[in-house]
C-alpha cells in the first residue's frame, strides 16, 4: 500500500529536514512535546504494527512544499491484531 499526501507550504529547510529524519530513525523525543509529536506517533506505530516493514518517507523543499509518504508492504498483515 502507498498513500502519499503534499502540501504547496513553506516547506521545510534541508538542515531541519535532515534533523526531522534522523529523530525517526533513532525515535528521539525532543524536549519540546510539540516538536513533530504527530510524525513521532505515526512512525512508531508503524514500527510496531507492521514489524518495521512500513516505510515513513519525508521529502520537501522550501518555498516549495512537502511530501509525506507511507509505504506499506503489499501481502503485510498487522503483527499485532489488537492494535486498531
Amino acid at each position: 500500500m502507498y498513500i502519499e499526501t503534499s502540501d504547496t507550504g513553506a516547506g521545510i529547510a534541508e538542515a531541519k529536514l535532515d534533523e526531522i529524519r534522523e529523530a525517526l530513525k533513532k525515535e528521539v523525543i525532543h524536549s519540546d512535546p510539540k516538536r513533530n509529536i504527530g510524525l513521532m506517533n505515526l512512525s512508531s506505530r508503524l514500527k510496531i504494527i507492521y514489524d518495521g516493514k512500513a516505510k515513513l518517507l519525508i521529502n520537501s523543499k522550501e518555498n516549495v512544499g512537502t511530501t509525506v509518504i507511507l509505504r506499506i508492504p503489499a501481502g503485510l498483515s498487522e503483527t499485532n491484531e489488537s492494535n486498531p
